[in-house]
């Protein structure tokens, strides 16, 4: 409790398979490689202000958005949404697009 407010808080658990140690890829350095290669994160340079922040919010939605779809894999779900711009759209808009 902060100041006689209740605070709520959630967690949610995701599991995932790597043939990597956990030595050699903890789970943050296995999400944040997911968000770099899908969308090449790290390459865009964008520092001023809070900019790199909101990309990383954008990236999260577009990852949330690609698993309610039922994609495991991001990247065949960003070359999918890359030739299906309607179904993208729409998932954006409405949740999981309509075959």
């Amino acid at each position: 409790m902060r100041r006689g407010k209740a605070i709520k808080t959630s967690q949610d658990v995701e599991y995932g398979i790597t043939s990597l140690t956990r030595v050699k890829a903890s789970a943050r350095r296995v999400l944040h490689y997911r968000r770099d290669v899908t969308f090449h994160e790290d390459a865009t340079h964008m520092t001023q202000g809070t900019a790199g922040r909101l990309l990383a919010m954008v990236h999260n939605l577009v990852l949330g958005l690609i698993k309610q779809a039922g994609y495991r894999n991001a990247a065949q779900a960003r070359q999918y949404f890359d030739g299906h711009i309607d179904q993208a759209f729409a998932l954006l808009v409405a949740g999981v697009p309509r075959s």
